[in-house]
């Protein structure tokens, strides 16, 4: 995730809430949300919600200031919101399973 921010993008607009590169951030953090749940089923332990805070919070604010630093690139509170949206539907479709019994752990 952090090479692909690294690279210079062209000025347009980052803050507007209908944008579609919010669909990709949402897409990219809920991948990134499954990574993690499959992570911890293998090492059989179940999610830590420091873990989760970590990823879900923290690390989209660090990723968005890094893009800071690129040039032609621009920070967006509206991208946080939308990788902080695609990691907690991807937590809040495991508890959801696992409620469901289709999970163990």
């Amino acid at each position: 995730m952090m090479t692909v921010n690294a690279i210079p993008g062209n000025r347009i607009s980052q803050d507007s809430i209908i944008y579609w590169d919010k669909l990709a951030h949402a897409s990219e953090y809920f991948i990134l949300g499954v990574l993690y749940l499959m992570m911890r089923r293998e090492s059989h332990k179940s999610p830590a919600t420091f873990h989760y805070l970590l990823l879900a919070i923290i690390f989209p604010i660090v990723e968005e200031l890094h893009q800071l630093l690129i040039p032609m690139r621009s920070c967006s509170r509206f991208d946080v919101l939308a990788d902080f949206i695609g990691i907690t539907l991807a937590f809040l479709i495991y508890v959801f399973l696992k409620k469901q019994g289709k999970i163990r752990l």
